[in-house]
């Protein structure tokens, strides 16, 4: 089955090439724990989709060098609290596709033995698969750059902010969403129901508008997702159904005031009704 990966890159302190960062402004505690700080929220943003995560171990190892000789005087050495944020990924490195027979290049640069070309050689491998980079200040090629081989070019995805993160995986999740109406809520219905002596909220909306608002649905877990529907002026809660190829999810709206709806995701919501106005 098709899937999504996501590729982490990190600035180095020796860049091993033209386009990669220099990780000098970090050479401070205050600094590095804001950088893996923030490197957690955006993980955090991905808890919710489904994909594979990757990290380069020599990328790691380039990142941390200068941090680990001055790890005795951190009392949370920038070390342990990286690996811990990438826990759950793995070194592409165990099972790398790109080779040291082919010629990659980048704005006619040659580049080699880089993320950069395992991604564009997966890419070019495994069409109906979906990569982008997580690119957490390392480079600066910007969301959307080439990378060429075989006389091809191979379009590469990059994305640096929970924005554009979350952009990202709207557009290319696999498999995507899917909403399915149940009866116990039903379908444009306005009034709460009682069932076994409980009150059921409804389903106010149709399932295709249900379908829609589930596609940029928040939330902390795959689970159970939020999101606002503003023509109906409540909240609607999506229900994952469990493992499943459909990746399939039913729901129901709640008043505004409902405690269902966490108060982190509320804020978040109604900021994002902000922007959209």
């Amino acid at each position: 089955m098709a899937h999504a990966s996501l590729f982490l890159l990190l600035p180095e302190s020796e860049p091993c090439n033209q386009w990669m960062r220099h990780n000098g402004e970090l050479q401070d505690e205050e600094m590095i724990n804001k950088y893996v700080y923030r490197l957690s929220l955006l993980l955090d943003e991905t808890a919710i989709e489904n994909y594979q995560g990757y990290y380069d171990k020599k990328n790691v190892e380039n990142f941390l060098a200068d941090f680990d000789v001055l790890a005795d005087y951190y009392p949370q050495p920038a070390r342990r609290l990286l690996i811990s944020s990438i826990s759950e990924f793995n070194d592409w490195r165990e099972a790398a596709k790109n080779s040291a027979d082919t010629n990659y290049s980048i704005y006619k640069q040659a580049v080699s033995d880089h993320t950069f070309c395992e991604i564009a050689q997966r890419t070019r491998d495994s069409a109906e698969d979906k990569y982008f980079i997580l690119n957490h200040g390392a480079h600066d090629l910007g969301n959307d750059f080439d990378v060429y081989f075989d006389l091809k070019n191979t379009p590469v995805k990059s994305a640096d902010t929970i924005e554009d993160i979350s952009n990202w995986f709207i557009e290319n999740r696999l498999p995507k969403r899917n909403f399915q109406v149940i009866p116990k809520h039903g379908e444009n219905r306005q009034e709460v129901r009682m069932m076994n002596n409980k009150a059921i909220s409804p389903l106010r909306c149709s399932g295709q508008e249900a379908k829609e608002l589930l596609r940029n649905a928040l939330g902390y877990s795959i689970g159970e997702l939020f999101n606002y529907d503003k023509i109906h002026g409540c909240y609607i809660i999506f229900k994952f159904e469990g493992r499943n190829e459909q990746n399939m999810y039913h729901g129901y709206h709640v008043e505004m005031g409902s405690g269902e709806v966490p108060a982190d995701i509320k804020r978040r919501l109604q900021e994002r009704a902000k922007q959209d106005q």
